[in-house]
């Protein structure tokens, strides 16, 4: 397993804090099932660790987008280049999903006082109106911020935004 994660590591070149983590998680995982044997790994030992990272309270993000996500990666680049028969790690994961709303919260009316008496007072066209919209409209901050001016319109007494939901497309890049 060590030899697949030192392989994958080199080819794929990823960031060094990415790297780190891997390592780490890969080291758990043979700790885990006692050996490093990459061609003795089978999917019930896969799934025996996701379920030992759940009793452990690991949260569901952390458990798919990174202790698995490690291990799919260097199983499926030892697949890729014939070190292994087969990804052991392929589709395993947390089947949990959050319920809406589990995780983000609004703001509460002191934080959205502050905001707004900020944006208020702000020299920054940007730093004045962003709240201001968002708070207005409920729209998000990534949305607000992708609006033109001819995307800010009036039909009689009533202004609205026009967001445009297509994929932004630099004019420089096409």
């Amino acid at each position: 397993l060590i030899t697949l994660f030192q392989g994958w590591a080199k080819e794929s070149a990823p960031k060094q804090s990415t790297i780190d983590d891997w390592r780490t998680h890969v080291e758990r995982f043979i700790e885990f099932i006692g050996h490093d044997d990459a061609k003795a790994v089978v999917r019930a030992d896969v799934v025996r660790w996701k379920q030992h990272l759940l009793e452990l309270n690991n949260a569901p993000k952390t458990i798919n987008g990174s202790k698995l996500a490690a291990l799919k990666a260097i199983f499926g680049w030892g697949v890729a280049n014939e070190l292994c028969a087969a990804n052991p790690a392929d589709k395993v994961y947390v089947r949990r999903s959050g319920r809406a709303g589990e995780e983000m919260r609004g703001f509460s009316a002191a934080e959205a006082r502050t905001i707004l008496a900020a944006a208020a007072i702000a020299k920054d066209d940007a730093c004045r109106w962003v709240p201001r919209l968002c708070a207005q409209s409920g729209a998000r901050v990534g949305e607000v911020c992708q609006l033109r001016v001819e995307d800010i319109r009036r039909d009689g007494d009533t202004w609205f935004m026009d967001f445009d939901l297509r994929p932004f497309s630099h004019p420089l890049r096409g």
